[in-house]
């Protein structure tokens, strides 16, 4: 099958924008589903086909129109395909020669595929319906990393599978040629992030722990449909990102320990803040601010009690702590917070404002106790 495309390269790779029918599509892809369980890539987390998607499709096929969405195709052997410049490769133009037995593999817009594939064969999709198609010659790793970066530049988009994949890259491999794909993330992206695994790890160790206050309260990532989710409303993902300064900077206390005292530091907060764990939804302390406050507070008192193992694993010394800046639970009440702010203040700058504020209060606490 002969198909024209736009040929464009990214990270030292050759792309090609391309549109299919539908059908052709559906006999060609299988699919490559990034899931934290299955290192071999079967089953997944990602989206399925659910209901909503297959009418939107049936509507556009009604109407003659082509898919509303692309999908990324991924061809493994870099002989796969037989590409010429149609003008000597001035205007990028390129005809493609897909062969009939050619397996391609679909790293982002599963889910539309398989709708793709239910419609076909319910013979709602004829081969005029077209669907526009990235195709990519890269290995498994580099799909992964290009489903990471996706991901995380897509907004509304579940963030935690692919960031742990790469985390695990990091763990796992050293400085092999799958830890140096992270060079190529866009600059806002390339952190460090050896950190994440242990992360990841302590929140679902915290998430199981039954003698914890975040015991099966936190919604974890990729979770089936039918799965008790947390009444924390903050998800996974935030959590981990939360844990980054802690991780980063005391990591090599390991993780059993690092868990004692989260358990702690938390145990004692409910003691003194107990309301905003019962009526989670009106109180920013389990939003995303308030678990990266306290856990950047973290730091401060890890430095003040260090000497003192037994003080850093006793829930009183952080109740005791906090309780110097005088704030109750009222004062993490959303409306209290917002008005504190400023409600036109940037959601990323309320971690630093809300920080400093608690911090001022401690040590203003500290100085009016004579500590």
């Amino acid at each position: 099958m002969k198909v024209y495309g736009l040929e464009w390269q990214q990270w030292g790779h050759k792309f090609y924008s391309v549109v299919l029918p539908a059908p052709e599509v559906v006999k060609r892809v299988t699919f490559d589903r990034f899931s934290l369980k299955n290192s071999d890539g079967k089953g997944g987390s990602q989206r399925e086909a659910i209901a909503t998607h297959v009418n939107d499709y049936k509507r556009f096929c009604s109407e003659g129109n082509p898919s509303q969405r692309s999908i990324l195709l991924n061809y493994r052997l870099p002989d796969a395909l037989k590409v010429t410049p149609v003008d000597g490769g001035v205007s990028r133009l390129v005809e493609i020669d897909l062969p009939d037995n050619i397996l391609l593999y679909c790293y982002d817009g599963q889910h539309f595929v398989l709708v793709q594939e239910a419609l076909v064969a319910a013979q709602k999709i004829t081969g005029n319906f077209e669907v526009a198609i990235t195709l990519s010659n890269m290995t498994r790793e580099e799909e992964m990393l290009s489903f990471f970066v996706i991901n995380n530049t897509a907004r509304g988009v579940d963030k935690g599978i692919g960031q742990q994949q790469i985390a695990n890259f990091v763990k796992n491999g050293g400085n092999s040629a799958k830890v140096r794909l992270l060079r190529r993330l866009p600059p806002s992206l390339n952190k460090e992030v050896s950190w994440l695994p242990d992360a990841t790890e302590a929140v679902n160790a915290l998430y199981k722990d039954k003698a914890s206050v975040w015991h099966e309260r936190v919604e974890l990532a990729g979770l089936g449909k039918g799965s008790r989710r947390g009444d924390f409303p903050v998800r996974q993902q935030s959590v981990v990102r939360s844990l980054e300064p802690i991780f980063k900077e005391l990591g090599h206390l390991g993780l059993k320990k690092i868990l004692l005292m989260l358990n702690a530091m938390w145990s004692g907060t409910y003691t003194l803040w107990s309301e905003p764990f019962v009526k989670t939804k009106d109180y920013i302390l389990f939003s995303v601010t308030g678990v990266t406050v306290l856990h950047r507070l973290f730091l401060n008192i890890y430095e003040e009690y260090r000497a003192d193992e037994s003080a850093l694993c006793d829930p009183n010394t952080y109740r005791e702590y906090l309780a110097l800046s005088g704030w109750t639970s009222d004062t993490w009440k959303k409306c209290d917070v917002a008005e504190s702010i400023g409600s036109l203040v940037p959601c990323w700058r309320t971690y630093d404002i809300v920080y400093s504020m608690l911090v001022d209060a401690i040590v203003s606490g500290k100085e009016q106790e004579g500590v």
